[in-house]
């Protein structure tokens, strides 16, 4: 047999032992046979607790007996073992004798205590984490929720489980856009879908929670829609804060500002005739740095109204290739770079002619200030007839050759506080805002904003608008 035996006396001398006895642990049959148990192989079975057990069989005359133990063998190292001792001759308890039988099991001992081991770290993992691990079924039914959900929302995770969000914990302000995400999930195996609501907390109060859906209903182990849920409740709050100071300090800050550049203005009236070149120059200067403060202080008023949904569109009907001319215009009075115009008759287009302006001016801003080596900058403008269920529209792009964006750059650009690196650009001025603020403008004129650089060689920044814009004639910006 393969398994290894030991055939023992009933005081424990060993009568004699298989093949598999002695392949599996070293021994041989001149320092077996005959010896008490313990002492074959150098005592190498010596061990407490073995012969506590088997004591416990022989003195006890049990008929037969199973127990596993790990021992540590000096040139075997640790094994796990099962000992299957059964007693044979049963009427003649004198020369009866015992079969031993050991398995090692010492491979699979080890793979358990791994599983084991693995299997407690994730449970440890899921249950400290603070973010609340949910698996829906398709109906969104709870079959799954960490122990998280009672450091976050004050429930037991057994209070949750069979039920649904939609029950009793979701905001009905926030249902539908709930049901949107659970639908779009379904419909994308694999696919991570995101979205934030309002879970109500056992307290009655509401969380805002930032939730990770993944769909793995084809995963043979999950078989269910999985959640990840973050409250991020004192963030925003945070963000609100954040936000309400910058309101309030640039509100503030308008003021004082305003009254400089009125002053400013006023001593360069005094001085127009004067032949004091150094004057005038300071006076220019002045203007020049309170004008920045100024563009300053209305970005990050325009921030904080876009965050609040309280900017204002107020829509007319306007050729953009006049407000293109008009702000050409101006600028070649401030830069010694050439401005080139490219522009090709247009239909008037409905939109806010302030706002866009504004986005126009910040492309020609950002052109000069990131090309301030190059001889000229190249402004554009299309347009494009209705086809079909295209609406017609217009295009404008500002291409300068300065010193272009990266890909990665590219990613982020119109996101808020996200400047253009360079090795020359720390000495640009700016926050980062103005793209920002341009890509929303655009994107609630339902319209579309880009760029297209190729490193060094410069950058195209463009923008398109609908020359029908459905919207009333003033409308806030949510």
């Amino acid at each position: 047999m393969t398994e290894p035996l030991i055939v023992l006396n009933p005081d424990m001398r060993v009568r004699t032992a298989n093949a598999a006895f002695y392949k599996t642990f070293k021994g041989t049959p001149e320092e077996t046979e005959g010896f008490y148990f313990y002492q074959i192989g150098k005592a190498v079975w010596n061990f407490d607790e073995l012969r506590d057990k088997l004591e416990y069989i022989f003195t006890g005359n049990k008929k037969s007996e199973s127990f596993e133990l790990s021992l540590d063998f000096p040139q075997l190292g640790n094994k796990t073992l099962v000992f299957n001792v059964m007693q044979l001759d049963h009427d003649n308890v004198k020369s009866s004798r015992y079969l031993m039988a050991i398995q090692d099991i010492t491979d699979r001992a080890n793979y358990l205590r791994e599983l084991n081991s693995n299997k407690e770290y994730f449970r440890l993992l899921v249950q400290n984490a603070f973010d609340i691990i949910t698996i829906y079924s398709v109906d969104g039914t709870i079959k799954y929720q960490s122990e998280s959900v009672e450091r976050v929302l004050g429930y037991q995770p057994a209070e949750r489980v069979g039920k649904g969000e939609k029950e009793d914990l979701l905001h009905p302000e926030d249902v539908e856009k709930y049901n949107q995400m659970f639908y779009r999930c379904l419909s994308e195996t694999n696919g991570v879908v995101n979205e934030s609501f309002r879970l109500r907390h056992k307290d009655g109060s509401y969380r805002l929670i930032e939730a990770v859906f993944m769909n793995l209903l084809e995963n043979q182990y999950i078989n269910g829609l999985v959640g990840n849920y973050r409250d991020i409740t004192e963030q925003q709050e945070v963000a609100r804060q954040k936000e309400e100071f910058i309101a309030i300090a640039s509100h503030e800050l308008k003021t004082p500002v305003t009254s400089i550049k009125g002053y400013a203005q006023i001593i360069r009236e005094h001085y127009l005739g004067s032949s004091d070149t150094e004057v005038n120059g300071l006076i220019e200067r002045l203007n020049i740095q309170v004008g920045r403060l100024s563009t300053l202080i209305e970005n990050l008023l325009d921030i904080t109204k876009i965050t609040a949904g309280t900017l204002e569109l107020r829509l007319t009907d306007f050729d953009i290739n006049d407000l293109i001319s008009e702000l050409v215009e101006e600028w070649r009075k401030t830069t010694k770079i050439a401005i080139i115009t490219e522009l090709q008759p247009s239909e008037k287009i409905r939109a806010d002619r302030a706002r866009i302006a504004q986005v126009i001016t910040n492309l020609l801003s950002n052109a000069v200030k990131y090309s301030l080596a190059a001889e000229r900058i190249i402004i554009r403008s299309s347009f494009t007839e209705s086809l079909g269920n295209e609406k017609a529209r217009v295009m404008v792009s500002v291409q300068d050759f300065g010193i272009g964006v990266s890909i990665e750059q590219q990613k982020l650009i119109f996101e808020r506080f996200i400047r253009v690196k360079g090795e020359t650009t720390d000495s640009i001025p700016g926050l980062g805002l103005g793209l920002y603020i341009s890509s929303q403008i655009i994107r609630r004129h339902e319209g579309a904003i880009w760029v297209k650089s190729s490193g060094a060689k410069g950058s195209v920044f463009g923008f398109t608008l609908p020359v029908e814009n459905q919207g009333a004639e003033a409308k806030k910006i949510y």
